[in-house]
């Protein structure tokens, strides 16, 4: 590309030129500098951020059901996508930083390239000066021959035709005219050689070599403006690029608010904290004066016993069979989770230790080893704590066969009422960032149902629990017998059983507060669960 410069700059390059290219390279440090504190304003900013949605992550409403409704569950995943935003400004970060060190890196070589040219346009021009002042002598020593020889001529020519001196004396004056005559004809040509070659210098100075360094500087500022342009250019890329992802955050941000289902919220609360007891009775009138009030106090002392019915209707406060088993096979479920991912990373250290045995510079066997001990402990409290709770299961009637391995089964669940469930595989990749941004905490599970598997292995709608099976003697007339003393019907619980009062019940099985039974007329093959305290001493 030919040169625009050229030698049109020969006297305004300097100091113009040096001022103009100064400045750009002061403007490379200071767009250099704009990069690295914006991209330090980009990571306070995603770091702040993250810090926030840390600090305001919603906490489950039951500690021990690990219960979230649909707006807490709803605004996790809302932060989740905040977390993915905040992730964006790191990416930001990354890449204003990395166009900061490149702008750093070009200003260094500008300045290099322009100090080594500034050097040689100074050598370059003191040269020519040296050839000036050398042209200068030559031609002070051409004028002072010429006066001398003038001089000469004139006295010659004064004492040529004196009558008064000698022919000799003449001759002398006729000998220094012609000695500087001669003088000066040297210096005449050493003069002329000397004003050739300076006129030679000054032409390739003026009209090559001080062009060739003007279009170096050129081609400098050219490629500084360069640098500026392709910079810029990724910076507007970076911000575009990290402003779609960031709108593609706020458009699931909006999409997770329509998952909030209050309908879901209400009956998943009635789900973990309805104790299933029937409403009490009206407080019936004591007539101390009758006949009968001694018996009548006598069945209130009864009813008010530990685990039934008082005076005033009411239950104690224990969880119903369902919903204890319900509690139980979650505990289950958590603790078989547990227990796998311990058992994955007992294997892992075991594979490690017999890597640092076979190669032992590759680490330290006796902390593998004593971190395996701690795996195993923990694998072997794990086991304890399942085995524990499959025997509550199994005492409340529970078959526990299929539960024996490390795979958790959620078929005896019970499951909450039909409502719109919200759907958790479109937030899995927001779930998964923000589980992995808050690792320090302890999991959450989720709030939503999910469907139980069917014996067909695929997923279908929530099925209430299957009743457990009655025993082979519950036709057999040993069975024990009891009588209802008040209405019963409460339809909250699947498992529980419609009766009333002085209906005849066969007794399965049963504690203080809740009794398996069958009926003995009607439907035999129904059985379901009763309130204990409604019922009247067993008989054959």
């Amino acid at each position: 590309m030919p040169s625009v410069w050229d030698h049109k700059l020969w006297d305004t390059f300097n100091p113009q030129l040096y001022n103009f290219t100064k400045y750009n390279q002061d403007f490379l440090k200071q767009y250099s500098d704009f990069l690295e504190r914006r991209g330090k304003i980009e990571e306070k900013y995603a770091k702040d951020l993250r810090k926030l949605c840390k600090e305001f992550r919603t906490k489950e409403y039951d500690k021990k059901e690990k219960i979230k409704f649909s707006v807490q569950t709803s605004f996790d995943e809302m932060l989740a996508e905040l977390v993915s935003s905040a992730n964006q400004h790191d990416t930001l970060r990354d890449e204003l930083l990395k166009s900061s060190k490149e702008v750093k890196d070009a200003l260094r070589e500008a300045q290099r390239q322009s100090q080594q040219t500034e050097k040689k346009v100074a050598g370059l021009v003191k040269d020519l000066e040296r050839n000036r002042n050398q042209l200068e002598n030559v031609r002070s020593q051409y004028q002072r021959s010429f006066v001398e020889m003038k001089k000469a001529r004139e006295d010659y020519i004064a004492n040529k035709d004196n009558k008064d001196i000698t022919k000799n004396e003449e001759e002398r004056f006729q000998q220094v005219f012609l000695h500087k005559q001669s003088m000066f004809e040297e210096r005449k040509q050493s003069y002329a050689k000397e004003l050739s070659d300076y006129n030679t210098a000054q032409s390739r100075h003026y009209m090559e070599h001080l062009p060739e360094q003007l279009a170096t500087l050129e081609e400098q500022e050219k490629r500084v403006a360069a640098i500026c342009k392709q910079h810029f250019q990724l910076w507007g890329d970076s911000e575009l690029q990290a402003l779609n992802i960031r709108t593609k955050c706020c458009q699931t941000l909006r999409q997770k608010a329509d998952n909030v289902n209050a309908e879901y919220d209400i009956n998943e609360f009635m789900r973990v904290t309805a104790s299933g007891n029937p409403v009490p009775d009206d407080v019936v009138f004591e007539d101390l004066g009758s006949n009968d009030s001694i018996s009548q106090q006598q069945q209130q002392q009864q009813a008010a016993a530990p685990g039934k019915k008082n005076k005033f209707g009411t239950l104690n406060k224990k969880s119903a069979p369902a919903q204890q088993k319900r509690r139980l096979v979650e505990q289950l479920k958590q603790k078989d989770e547990e227990l796998e991912k311990a058992t994955k990373g007992l294997d892992a250290m075991h594979k490690l230790l017999q890597t640092y045995q076979q190669n032992p510079k590759l680490g330290d066997i006796a902390m593998v080893q004593q971190q395996m001990q701690q795996a195993s402990e923990q694998v072997e409290t794990l086991n304890r704590e399942r085995v524990d709770i499959l025997k509550e299961l199994q005492a409340l009637g529970v078959d526990t066969s299929n539960m024996g391995g490390a795979a958790p089964v959620a078929t005896t669940a019970a499951a909450p009422p039909p409502v719109q469930a919200v759907s958790g595989s479109q937030n899995t990749s927001s779930a998964s960032a923000f589980a992995d941004e808050f690792a320090d905490e302890s999991p959450v599970s989720p709030a939503q149902p999910q469907p139980v598997a069917t014996s067909a292995g695929a997923a279908g709608p929530p099925q209430a629990p299957p009743v457990p099976p009655p025993p082979s003697a519950v036709a057999a007339p040993a069975l024990p017998i009891v009588a209802m003393l008040y209405d019963f019907n409460d339809p909250s619980q699947p498992d529980n059983l419609a009766v009333v009062a002085g209906e005849r019940l066969y007794v399965l099985s049963g504690d203080a507060d809740w009794t398996l039974v069958q009926r003995t007329a009607g439907n035999t093959d129904e059985q379901g669960y009763v309130p204990t305290a409604y019922m009247a001493a067993m008989f054959d």
